[in-house]
């Protein structure tokens, strides 16, 4: 009995470090597809910086944007306005979709050239 419950015990923390690992890999895979399309972003109007990075050690990726204006954003406004973009790249990527599902999020942070944010906003598969 306790070899089987060691059994069973062992088998789950494998598959639950595998679960991890994959988010891990899903995680690194977003940030390297946010810093890959930098130059994009970077072309457009009102944006000076942009950087993408886990959200310490959160199941999150942070997109930060550094604004030219200072202009407070609001929350539910900022949201509607991300909503649809997410569930694009989700559509168009299966993969991200599934990582999004098991939990990872994102977040989209907005600051001025001074460092003050003006918009934070998460964005989670409940959201969608």
């Amino acid at each position: 009995m306790k070899a089987t419950l060691c059994t069973l015990f062992v088998g789950l923390l494998i598959i639950g470090c595998g679960k991890q690992a994959k988010k891990e890999t899903w995680i690194e895979d977003i940030i390297a597809t946010g810093l890959s399309e930098r130059n994009d972003v970077l072309s457009q109007d009102g944006i000076v910086d942009y950087n993408v990075y886990r959200d310490g050690k959160n199941d999150g990726v942070c997109f930060e944007y550094i604004m030219t204006h200072s202009e407070k954003m609001d929350g539910d406004e900022l949201k509607a306005l991300l909503l649809p973009l997410v569930r694009t790249i989700l559509n168009e990527d299966r993969e991200g979709e599934t990582a999004f599902e098991s939990g990872i999020y994102f977040r989209f942070i907005y600051k001025g050239k001074d460092g003050r944010i003006c918009g934070d906003q998460i964005i989670t598969s409940s959201d969608l």
